[in-house]
């Protein structure tokens, strides 16, 4: 098709029924017959998107060709990328030497990806299929399990800094994987409506702003659970336990934290703007609370390998607080654009 603007005029058919011809070529393309189904979306602007129906219905495969030469890190995003694309079935061709290959892939299939099976395997493939449905975990749902999961890894990290628990801090980096899984599957899913192959409803959410609103909130929430679990890794690596006094003022700013994380949690269920904002206020003092204790860190005697580890700490729990304002902002403005869409009808 070259022409990229179509100009058609409103015909009144029936009385009262109101329809516009689809450009020829553009039926053509898509192979639309008399008697097919199209699927209309209203945009947030009012515009309406049509699509074939039976191309929203079709299973999307990918091929990914792997050889002894590619490094199975590359071969790892290769397939993540897939993944997150929206394809539903993703068959994998290796060539050679390619064992380790294999077992990366099972490994990120296992600890990254919800839903996504081994449907067949020969000598030189693999077949992966996503068996996940949008409806089975909504977005919304997916955001609040992450929330709830990052938020327990928060506190059983702070609760670590006085009494070092070995097995507790690797559950808590391992809890991270659970994390990306919910991370990946929201991008799938969100990828999929702007590509057109879902709507914003067929996820959980009313539009492409709000699809846009949560793929923040998602990517906040996911570096929360990677700067819990950092927590968790310094004192795991760290054998000695922090100072009494050290340890105490990192506690009250962590359960400060704890706390403020909780609010924007409620802030976003209910798209309660005044408590959002009361977060983002909040978070202003948390920071003045993280230099002062850093302050007074920088002009202590304690050893270098304490104060690394603690100054570590801080600057993970400022990032989380930091990450709790970016999601009570967002929560303002998705609250605002939903007041704003009452109004106008």
């Amino acid at each position: 098709m070259t022409e990229k603007y179509m100009l058609r005029r409103v015909q009144l058919t029936g009385g009262s029924t109101l329809i516009v011809s689809l450009p020829k070529e553009w039926v053509k393309s898509v192979h639309l017959k008399p008697g097919d189904y199209v699927v209309v979306m209203v945009q947030p602007d009012n515009s309406l998107k049509i699509i074939p129906a039976h191309k929203r219905k079709e299973a999307h495969e990918s091929v990914l060709y792997i050889d002894e030469n590619m490094p199975p890190s590359i071969a790892v995003r290769e397939f993540i990328t897939r993944y997150l694309v929206g394809y539903d079935v993703i068959k994998v061709v290796f060539k050679g030497k390619t064992h380790e290959h294999r077992v990366a892939l099972r490994n990120v299939m296992v600890k990254k990806m919800i839903g996504v099976e081994i449907v067949e395997e020969t000598v030189d493939t693999v077949l992966f299929q996503c068996l996940a449905k949008p409806a089975e975990l909504p977005i919304r749902t997916a955001i609040n399990r992450m929330i709830k999961v990052s938020h327990y890894m928060l506190k059983d990290s702070i609760k670590c800094l006085r009494s070092r628990e070995e097995t507790l801090l690797k559950e808590i980096i391992e809890r991270d994987d659970t994390i990306d899984k919910f991370y990946l599957f929201i991008v799938r899913q969100l990828k999929s409506v702007a590509m057109g192959m879902l709507l914003p409803s067929e996820v959980g959410l009313n539009d492409l702003r709000e699809c846009l609103g949560f793929r923040l909130i998602a990517k906040s929430v996911e570096r929360i659970g990677d700067h819990a679990s950092r927590i968790a890794e310094v004192l795991f690596e760290y054998t000695n336990p922090l100072s009494e006094d050290l340890a105490q003022k990192i506690e009250k700013l962590g359960a400060r934290i704890c706390d403020t994380y909780e609010k924007t949690s409620l802030a976003l269920s209910k798209y309660d703007k005044v408590l959002a904002h009361k977060v983002v206020d909040e978070v202003d003092k948390i920071r003045g609370m993280e230099e002062n204790i850093v302050r007074e860190l920088m002009q202590s005697e304690i050893n270098v390998e304490e104060a690394l580890t603690a100054r570590t700490i801080l600057e993970s729990l400022k990032r989380i607080a930091d990450y709790c304002a970016d999601i009570a902002e967002i929560t303002v403005n998705l609250s605002v654009e939903g007041a704003l869409e009452k109004e106008g009808k």
